[in-house]
């Protein structure tokens, strides 16, 4: 038993998911990549127009479709340490949901404001990336913390989008 993938998908059985093939990782670096030069010279909510949502071979359950976004983050997390170390939450939400696209993985970047004066962040706005309605690039918890005030994109499928696991 994979205690990760436990606490993640609230069940004991192992799920297998795909590792990025090397196409998609020349994918993803691309995306990367032009999305950091693009987010210089454009508006920052309309660079994700400039990458399309691409057809996937991940059609499974929603765990592997979760887990196998959370791998393709932690790519480009790292990809955006190398280039944009300084970057902060807006740039990387937006970067790493660029690449998620790119690879056929139907993310959203949510901006929130803080939810209360005494809440624990020092920020006053936060932005993160969620894949089928879960935070994928910050802990689950966030929602908690931060009230949804802008979404996007916004053509995700809502019926995908609403599976829990």
């Amino acid at each position: 038993m994979d205690l990760y993938q436990s606490m993640i998908t609230g069940t004991s059985q192992r799920v297998d998911v795909p590792d990025l093939n090397f196409l998609q990782l020349i994918v993803i670096v691309k995306s990367v990549l032009k999305a950091i030069y693009l987010y210089k010279k454009e508006n920052p909510l309309d660079i994700l127009q400039y990458f399309p949502l691409r057809s996937t071979n991940i059609k499974e359950t929603p765990q592997i479709v979760y887990l196998f976004a959370r791998k393709v983050s932690v790519f480009s997390q790292v990809l955006i340490n190398i280039f944009r170390r300084e970057s902060l939450c807006l740039e990387r939400s937006i970067i790493t949901c660029a690449a998620l696209r790119s690879v056929g993985i139907e993310a959203q970047v949510i901006i929130g404001s803080r939810a209360s004066a005494n809440s624990s962040t020092n920020y006053l706005y936060h932005s993160w990336i969620e894949v089928l309605n879960k935070p994928i690039n910050d802990v689950d918890g966030v929602k908690q913390y931060f009230n949804e005030i802008h979404r996007f994109p916004m053509e995700v499928n809502n019926e995908k989008s609403e599976s829990s696991f």
